[in-house]
């Protein structure tokens, strides 16, 4: 199960870090006011990595908060990932181009690909002049080499900056992957476009799986849920590469929700099965008992 990843980042482990917060939980009834019954909150939040190599989900740290940003959850997930052989790129939006958390990723051992936040003090080398050309997409694409800091930080992290250029639309990214022979501008802006591949995750558990309506009213419950539908994610992926190799299709050829529903219609069958023979086979021993009580 592997994606057309750029062939400059084969060898790393890439990760897409983003949150998810668990919606649709009703207040308590315990509220007098019967119209702020209706009020949806959100009680909980998770934030995933997922591997966009396999497509799979690695990891998921959780805050019963959902109020709270998701960033804290990012000391615990780089710790979760540790247990995860490779050397490993994180790949996050702008909520997590600030110094202390490319610090923090740094420290972890892995190297990042992140949209820069507005207030990420950047340093041009002076000795590397920046570079323009185009992507693959035809964008404008600038490089530069430098360093970022913060107020309350002097030691300097070596980056490379690539700002993409669009329609009056800007979009800058700071990366630590500084050899650009190894890794191409282009290849690392194109990795960035991936991370949208989370998004096709939450998708999936929140229509297909159902995380949309909840089964348990507490926030423990509603974590619970989640982890479930993201086993199932994995599950359902792995079937579907299965089913792609056997009849020669590419894996986006199969549809995830109509596998689901086979999946889950065939585990009904099972169950009612199963259940109609252990039925069956308690009566005859129920009859047994009798028959040999009777003899006595």
């Amino acid at each position: 199960m592997t994606s057309k990843l750029p062939k400059s980042l084969c060898k790393l482990t890439v990760v897409a870090v983003d949150g998810k917060v668990i919606k649709h939980t009703m207040r308590p009834s315990s509220f007098k006011n019967k119209q702020a019954k209706c009020i949806k909150i959100a009680w909980r939040k998770a934030l995933v990595a997922v591997n966009l190599s396999t497509g799979l989900v690695m990891e998921m740290a959780s805050e019963l908060d959902g109020e709270a940003s998701e960033t804290r959850l990012l000391a615990p997930l780089l710790q979760q990932l540790k247990d995860h052989c490779g050397e490993k790129l994180i790949v996050a939006d702008r909520c997590y181009g600030f110094y202390k958390h490319i610090a923090m990723i740094k420290d972890d051992g892995c190297h990042f690909v992140l949209r820069v936040a507005s207030i990420t003090q950047f340093i041009q080398d002076p000795e590397k002049p920046a570079r323009i050309g185009k992507d693959r997409y035809g964008r404008k694409l600038i490089e530069e080499h430098g360093w970022i800091t913060s107020q309350k930080n002097t030691k300097l992290i070596a980056v490379r900056r690539l700002s993409i250029i669009r329609d009056k639309v800007q979009i800058q990214l700071l990366t630590d992957l500084t050899d650009s022979k190894r890794y191409p501008a282009d290849d690392i802006a194109e990795i960035y476009r991936y991370r949208w591949d989370i998004e096709r995750v939450y998708a999936t558990i929140t229509k297909v799986f159902q995380l949309r309506h909840l089964i348990g009213t507490s926030p423990e419950a509603g974590l619970i849920q989640a982890s479930l539908c993201l086993i199932l994610f994995n599950i359902t992926e792995a079937i579907k590469w299965h089913i792609s190799v056997g009849n020669g299709k590419k894996i986006d050829e199969v549809s995830g929700e109509m596998l689901w529903r086979d999946i889950r219609d065939e585990v009904m069958a099972a169950t009612r099965l199963l259940r109609t023979r252990c039925a069956d086979a308690a009566s005859r021993d129920q009859t047994r008992s009798g028959d040999i009580r009777k003899t006595n």
